[in-house]
């Protein structure tokens, strides 16, 4: 975040002085060298913040975590249903026999939390989670009830 900062005050800074500087020879232009200087710092400083950016990015702990995205269903015991469809922006739909509710869910690889927006607030829901190839184990963890589904 510094380094970001560092980048956008380098860039502010050298737009000034190429807009303000004023040289010897009274064109308003600068000094090529003091130009020169400001604008090298600035590709700098931009450089290390695109490369430590481009790092944040190939994390494995990051890459490791399952994608929830795509349609989940359970069967229960009692002959009822209920089919989870993750989007990849965090928005989905949670439908319970034919009866379909708008959620939204957070997952960091190990707990899955989706707000049911039946009414406001919406509730929320917390599950210990995992993913194993075609299903999806959920815990509730007020209950400690367990469901699993399967990609549909």
């Amino acid at each position: 975040m510094k380094k970001l900062i560092f980048a956008l005050l380098a860039c502010i800074l050298c737009l000034s002085v190429c807009a303000c500087g004023k040289g010897g020879d009274g064109d308003g232009g600068g000094s090529s060298a003091a130009n020169d200087a400001v604008s090298s710092a600035a590709n700098d400083a931009v450089s290390s913040t695109a490369s430590d950016t481009a790092s944040v990015g190939s994390d494995s702990s990051v890459s490791d975590v399952p994608s929830l995205v795509g349609e989940w269903r359970c069967e229960f015991s009692d002959g009822t249903y209920e089919i989870l469809t993750f989007n990849d922006d965090g928005t989905g739909v949670k439908q319970t026999l034919d009866i379909p509710n708008e959620i939204t869910y957070t997952y960091d690889g190990t707990t899955l939390v989706i707000a049911v927006h039946v009414d406001e607030p919406p509730i929320e829901h917390s599950y210990d989670c995992r993913v194993e190839g075609d299903n999806l184990y959920l815990r509730d963890k007020d209950t400690g009830n367990e469901a699993v589904y399967e990609k549909e």
